[in-house]
């Protein structure tokens, strides 16, 4: 997001206890350790207590501590700016704020986006429980004083309107001063649901880091402890894995929405989320990864899981893309009830309960000819009842789930059953710690990657392959000690370092899914001058222990036999191989038992 600016913190303070403990307010939080804030709990925002006392010394941290820190595990924030505890009571405790069918919000030309947007926000109950005592946490005074635009103030004004309101009211300066909320949108011209959320939530978010110093007084980890992040907020885990070494990439990213893409036969909300969490793709060829601990390129596995969930989760649906002139029309599958644990990663930090959602909100975007630039917003919101209601610009009306369900939706708003855990405060030495740990780990000598070991078949039959003149010929085989080895490349060990050919052999070997979603076992092997079958034999030894090692004799060509240990739960009759002429290549497969 463009108002994170600043990187961490060098020191790591103690800054206090767990945010269970924090004071209700967060001038505490704000102040120098002898000072216990005022004694009403507001916020004091003189410039003292909004002073840098707590980074002036401190040196700050560089962008690779930062990245090596974080290639352990999500960094925790040196401070809890918001008090989590109001944002997790408040979930519990429910709220009757939005009582009785919402009020409308009028157009004011072209502003249904905005309207929809604010409709469904409204039932975010954490947000709005929060600005029922807003003055705690913002000094709205002093922004009345200077009359200028505040985001907050305005924010605070448009939920007292929809309270006090018994009909239809104006949305206010968050629509006529919108280019204020974000420099790219103007007044009077139709702008997007999704854009204008993010702006809202981004714009309010740097205002609350205003009043608490600025943002460059915080580490960025610390900077999303506001409200904004413990509602809306969560992080993304993206990983690379070396298949070398096995050593794992990690970084961690946060988000306000998880946008999907529905692109293709993505017919639901759960395949999309699959398809972005629960797959990965493998960097090989002109797309190899440089792996950190190796210092080489290598052939790598690239992922991303949701590592911590929000407790309110916006759901964007990309039905638009760059260069689309029309819209992606089709319906797609969305529950009323589900859980994220399948797409979370195995150590996600803040995961006291399982994280199961409510949907609240749909907001749909009514296309004229599936147009992308023209249309008409509304939202089907989930009152505290259960009542749904559709919110067309200043007409609502009561509807209900069945018909909310079949909306072809453009974002999604659902809601944590219970709330996650909050963050815990960084402990003095964390970063120095984990910053350690992590050069440590790519430094140290990468183990010898192990294989499985179960048992196989010791019947080996013929192994056909066709060469690339479609000629068929049978191999034959026998036996010889294991030489060791997994998914790697590598040069070929020979008996001699002479060969007949002026360059060694070389191999592959890796784990492919084959066509009926079985695990295969491939094994290439680059043999330099040979151009036909007739120049070389393999054979599959099976030794007494129940190892395998693959053997190609190529005597016109090298002195000594070429030899490959296999891992064991490889079965023993090969499901095919080929042999590329003009590129040397050998190339046979073998189905795998148990795992890969």
């Amino acid at each position: 997001m463009d108002s994170v600016l600043s990187w961490f913190s060098g020191s790591a303070a103690r800054d206090g206890d767990d945010d269970d403990d924090d004071d209700d307010s967060i001038a505490s939080s704000t102040m120098s350790d002898d000072d216990d804030g005022r004694e009403d709990g507001s916020l004091d925002t003189t410039r003292e207590s909004l002073g840098d006392a707590e980074d002036a010394t401190s040196p700050r941290a560089s962008t690779s501590d930062v990245d090596d820190a974080e290639s352990k595990a999500l960094l925790p924030p040196r401070k809890i700016l918001h008090p989590y505890s109001r944002v997790r009571d408040a979930m519990n405790a429910g709220s009757d704020t939005n009582a009785g069918l919402p009020s409308g919000l009028t157009n004011g030309g072209n502003t249904c986006f905005a309207a929809s947007a604010l409709q469904c926000l409204r039932r975010a109950t954490a947000l709005t429980a929060w600005f029922d005592d807003i003055d705690r946490w913002h000094n709205s005074a002093r922004c009345e004083e200077k009359r200028k635009f505040c985001v907050v103030c305005e924010y605070a004004k448009h939920l007292e309107r929809a309270t006090a309101s018994g009909g239809a009211h104006s949305i206010g300066r968050l629509t006529k001063d919108i280019n204020k909320v974000a420099k790219q949108f103007r007044r009077g011209r139709q702008e997007d649901s999704h854009e204008y959320i993010n702006a809202l939530l981004d714009a309010m978010h740097v205002a609350f880091l205003k009043d608490l110093g600025g943002e460059k007084k915080y580490d960025l980890r610390t900077q999303e402890t506001t409200v904004i992040y413990h509602t809306f907020g969560g992080y993304t885990l993206g990983t690379v894995k070396c298949m070398s070494c096995g050593y794992v990439s990690k970084n961690f990213q946060s988000t306000l929405d998880i946008p999907l893409e529905v692109t293709g036969k993505i017919a639901s909300i759960e395949a999309a989320l699959e398809m972005n969490y629960c797959t990965e793709e493998t960097l090989s060829g002109s797309n190899m990864y440089k792996c950190s601990k190796c210092k080489t390129l290598v052939r790598a596995k690239k992922g991303s899981k949701i590592h911590v969930s929000p407790n309110v989760l916006t759901i964007p649906l990309k039905r638009y893309s760059t260069g689309r002139f029309s819209k992606i029309t089709k319906y797609v599958h969305f529950p009323e009830r589900f859980s994220l644990a399948p797409y979370m990663s195995d150590d996600a930090p803040y995961e006291g309960s399982d994280p199961v959602y409510d949907l609240f909100g749909v907001l749909v975007h009514q296309d004229f000819y599936a147009s992308a630039h023209s249309g008409h917003y509304v939202a089907y919101v989930k009152l505290p009842d259960d009542t749904w209601v559709l919110c067309n610009d200043g007409r609502v009306s009561v509807s209900s789930e069945k018909e909310a369900m079949k909306q072809k939706a453009y974002i999604l708003f659902y809601e944590r059953v219970t709330p996650r855990d909050g963050p815990d405060v960084r402990p003095a030495g964390y970063l120095e710690d984990a910053v350690r740990a992590a050069r440590s780990e790519r430094t140290t000598s990468a183990p010898a990657m192990s294989v499985d070991t179960s048992d196989i078949r010791s019947r080996l039959e013929s192994m056909k392959f066709s060469s690339a003149r479609g000629v068929d010929d049978v191999i034959s085989y026998r036996s010889e000690a294991p030489v060791a080895t997994s998914t790697t490349t590598a040069p070929m060990e020979t008996k001699t370092e002479t060969t007949t050919s002026s360059m060694k052999p070389s191999f592959e070997i890796e784990t492919v899914t084959a066509a009926d979603g079985s695990n295969e076992l491939k094994v290439i092997v680059t043999l330099p001058g040979c151009t036909s079958v007739k120049e070389f034999d393999v054979e599959l030894e099976a030794q007494a222990s129940g190892a395998n090692v693959l053997v190609i004799c190529a005597t016109s060509l090298y002195v000594a036999p070429i030899k490959i240990q296999l891992p064991r739960n490889i079965v023993d009759e090969p499901r095919g191989s080929t042999f590329k002429r003009k590129l040397g290549k050998y190339t046979v497969r073998f189905p795998l038992v148990g795992a890969a």
